[in-house]
């Protein structure tokens, strides 16, 4: 539960960060909450691997249900995640907020406002 709320809390602080650069920065971050949301009510084998590899490594929407699901059924990953891995996947939602943070602070010190 923890490491769903870290996930989509660090999704829309990645939004904020990224309106310090961007105008339209909400419709990005709706395509991965709904659209993540959407695609991880279907198993992973389903996907082509590199959308596999970018559910799993770049917005890690993977590592908070299917490989913990597997980690607590004792299987191994039919896709071949080793299974070292398995166990430490939701730490990654963890990770991504600190990442996300860390993106917000280089906005905020790096912001300059228009003067109005």
């Amino acid at each position: 539960m923890a490491r769903g709320t870290a996930f989509f809390v660090a999704l829309f602080v990645l939004q904020a960060a990224t309106a310090f650069w961007t105008i339209e920065s909400l419709e990005a971050v709706n395509a991965l909450t709904y659209g993540g949301a959407y695609a991880g009510q279907f198993p992973l084998g389903i996907y082509a691997c590199w959308f596999r590899g970018f559910l799993t490594f770049v917005v890690p929407l993977a590592c908070m249900a299917y490989y913990p699901a597997l980690a607590i059924l004792g299987r191994a990953d039919p896709l071949g995640a080793p299974d070292w891995l398995l166990p430490v996947t939701p730490a990654a939602g963890f990770a991504l907020l600190a990442l996300s943070f860390l993106a917000w602070r280089y906005g905020v010190s790096n912001y300059m406002s228009t003067g109005s």
